[in-house]
């Protein structure tokens, strides 16, 4: 069929084309955050990728949804601009051909999100949480960036390194500023090394000077070492990742608690409202004579956004137990009925 195979067409390619500018834009200002964190000594410089990454995938099935309906936003208003509708309308293409022809393209689309949604992300979830812990697990080396200042102990230890090695587990030219109980203690070392133990972690100095003394006196105590260990951390507990968004729908079906419900919303609710907005691209598509195309997709990206917030918040009702699950989905069901209405009584095109 040349209708099906000429729409197919130009709305993969519009979909495709959205969700990589979509993905480019939200790439760019993730990377800028991220570099921020690291100039800023915030985050370690090998963990910008992995984050900026796992950020990407976090948000996949979102970002397809959305390129799903705008790329066939972008399809339906140039055939009402270029009057295509109206000559493949002549042609015999009734309304319920057009509705089969556009479901078919764009249906595998939204499954894939829902896939997405249901198997995938909480997989990305998890992942994000254990690197998370990672980190947090090897904050003394990995989180002291060259040439920037990095505070320990609530701003009681300053930590300043020139260079990392090449294998990125020894630091060299370490320079440590500690206020103790005492007064001030100064050191400096050719290099130093993380040491992981169960009862914290420790920074094992080598070939350096420590200067101890109080801020009122005018003795200072002066020795050097060959090597001398610093307590960085006292004890290293990782966060339970007991997140929903990480679980698997097998475990928050049998979960009966409003957070549980809320997640299994969450993650049917975006591809179910994109399928609706699919059926109600025909009516809200249509132009005039006269009408801006540019017009008509920018009300219709709002629409949508304003749809998926709303979402969001009720996802919020249902996690507090405000309303009940079956609730929020009134909007998927007044949406549904208002495309009936329009495709039983009222003309599409």
């Amino acid at each position: 069929m040349v209708f099906a195979r000429t729409s197919g067409s130009e709305i993969v390619k519009n979909i495709f084309l959205v969700f990589f500018i979509l993905l480019a834009v939200i790439s760019a200002t993730q990377i800028v955050r991220f570099l921020g964190y690291a100039a800023k000594g915030q985050l370690s410089n090998d963990s910008v990728f992995f984050l900026f990454a796992f950020g990407m995938l976090r948000y996949s099935s979102e970002i397809l949804c959305f390129s799903v309906f705008l790329g066939l936003v972008m399809f339906l208003t140039r055939l009402y601009r270029d009057s295509e509708m109206i000559i493949w309308n002549l042609y015999g293409i009734s309304q319920k051909k057009f509705i089969k022809v556009i479901l078919i393209i764009t249906l595998p689309f939204i499954l894939f999100s829902l896939l997405l949604n249901i198997f995938y992300k909480p997989w990305i979830n998890l992942k994000t949480e254990q690197y998370k812990n990672q980190i947090k697990a090897s904050d003394s080396i990995s989180a002291i960036s060259p040439g920037i200042f990095k505070e320990f102990h609530n701003g009681k230890s300053i930590f300043f390194v020139e260079s990392l090695s090449i294998n990125l587990d020894t630091v060299k030219n370490v320079f440590i500023h500690t206020i103790t109980d005492n007064g001030i203690r100064v050191t400096t070392a050719k290099s130093a090394k993380e040491d992981l133990t169960e009862n914290g972690m420790y920074l094992n100095l080598s070939n350096g000077r420590s200067v101890e003394g109080t801020l009122i006196g005018k003795s200072f105590d002066i020795f050097q070492f060959e090597e001398q260990k610093i307590l960085i951390e006292q004890s290293i507990k990782k966060r339970q990742i007991d997140d929903y968004d990480t679980k698997n729908i097998n475990e928050l079906i049998n979960d009966d608690t409003s957070y549980s419900k809320a997640e299994i919303y969450a993650r049917f609710s975006i591809p179910i409202i994109t399928l609706i907005f699919v059926l109600l691209g025909f009516s809200i598509c249509v132009l005039g004579p006269r009408s801006s195309r540019g017009n008509r997709i920018f009300i219709s990206s709002i629409l949508y956004m304003c749809t998926v917030n709303l979402i969001g918040i009720l996802q919020g009702f249902i996690q507090h137990s405000v309303i009940n699950i079956y609730v929020g989905f009134f909007p998927h069901l007044l949406l549904l009925l208002f495309f009936i209405y329009k495709f039983r009584y009222k003309k599409v095109w």
